[in-house]
């Protein structure tokens, strides 16, 4: 059911064939000093760090790197957000800061919406490199609440290839129904 004052520091994960690590349910989550390396396989769902339903979490000064390799497959970064399958569905009192990602074939850190709405998110001081969908994501998946209050994203750095280039202060949320790409990021 998830944990409570849970820290996962200083770990490496390499060649995970599905997420690389993954919260579900979490109170007082801290994810920091980690080092992720995927994209040897051809699966999808290649993402790096998941943390689905979570209040005050943080995720901070990781590597994650999901198009290491040159692989034939390669999926998000980071993802956080509210899961559409979980009895708890709450996620809110958000810190993702100081990470230094890159994902060759999605986009760097997203945020997504199912079943409830998001609160208090903060995405600041992070170096994206090579998303190529785009470097930030809002985007609400299939019946997700289109209601995300208090969601802070500024002073991200972007390079690279892909549809997103530049060094931007802000995202735009993009309503998606579990596949397909938009225009995910722009400079507003």
């Amino acid at each position: 059911n998830g944990s409570t004052n849970f820290i996962f520091r200083r770990c490496k994960v390499f060649n995970s064939i599905n997420w690389a690590v993954v919260f579900l349910n979490s109170t007082q989550l801290e994810i920091s000093n980690n080092v992720i390396l995927g994209n040897y396989s051809t699966y999808l769902n290649n993402d790096g760090i998941v943390v689905r339903n979570g209040t005050f979490i943080r995720v901070r000064d990781n590597y994650v790197d999901t198009g290491f390799s040159n692989g034939t497959s390669s999926d998000d970064a980071i993802v956080v957000g509210a899961d559409s399958t979980a009895s708890y569905a709450t996620t809110e009192h958000v810190e993702i800061t100081g990470n230094f990602v890159r994902s060759s074939l999605q986009t760097g850190i997203k945020i997504i919406m199912q079943v409830v709405a998001l609160n208090d998110f903060n995405i600041h001081d992070n170096e994206i490199w090579y998303a190529y969908v785009g470097g930030i994501a809002v985007q609400k998946f299939d019946n997700g609440e289109e209601i995300a209050t208090n969601i802070n994203i500024h002073d991200n750095k972007i390079e690279g290839w892909g549809r997103s280039t530049g060094s931007f202060d802000n995202a735009i949320v993009a309503n998606y129904s579990g596949s397909g790409a938009g225009t995910l990021f722009r400079n507003l």
